[in-house]
């Protein structure tokens, strides 16, 4: 298994697992398979042809297939510099269960905080989804707020949680 940023040579495989996630998670994510396939190109997609040291999407590469993925973004406002966004964690259910989402979470995670201007990491993630939550806490990550239904299918809501990772001192100084 390598993992290694994607570019914009990896378009394809990227909008194909990505539309794997949302056929296979479709409460894990604001955008339903029908709109994502309607979109031509994505705004995430700018990560693939510009990544920078604090922007990128990293992938999971298994005998050349993408089995897995990470994204993370900093704002280039000067007042949000500080500030990274992890992007589109999604691993695919045959390569489940073998600490993938970990590794890339921990990859992500090391890369962003080389930046020093980075402060905190956060994220937002479906409460329901225990398995990832347990994932971020495990690393970290503490909750920092609760946005009841902020995704409605029509029929149902879904809650999300906002998690958040400080710096650690250690790379304060």
């Amino acid at each position: 298994m390598i993992i290694r940023i994607l570019d914009e040579k990896d378009r394809a495989r990227f909008r194909k697992l990505r539309l794997d996630a949302l056929d296979s998670d479709p409460d894990s994510f604001m955008m339903t398979l029908e709109e994502e396939r309607a979109v031509p190109r994505m705004l995430i997609e700018q990560l693939l042809e510009h990544p920078r040291p604090n922007s990128f999407f990293l992938g999971a590469m298994d005998g050349g297939g993408l089995v897995g993925m990470v994204g993370a973004n900093t704002a280039p406002q000067r007042k949000r510099r500080h500030l990274t966004e992890i992007l589109s964690l999604y691993v695919k259910p045959s390569h489940r269960g073998q600490g993938l989402g970990r590794q890339l979470m921990l990859d992500a995670i090391t890369r962003t905080f080389r930046v020093p201007e980075i402060r905190r990491i956060r994220l937002q993630v479906v409460s329901d989804n225990r398995g990832a939550i347990a994932l971020y806490q495990s690393l970290g990550f503490q909750e920092t707020g609760h946005e009841p239904e902020a995704y409605f299918d029509g029929m149902r809501g879904f809650d999300l949680l906002d998690m958040s990772l400080v710096r650690p001192q250690t790379l304060l100084a």
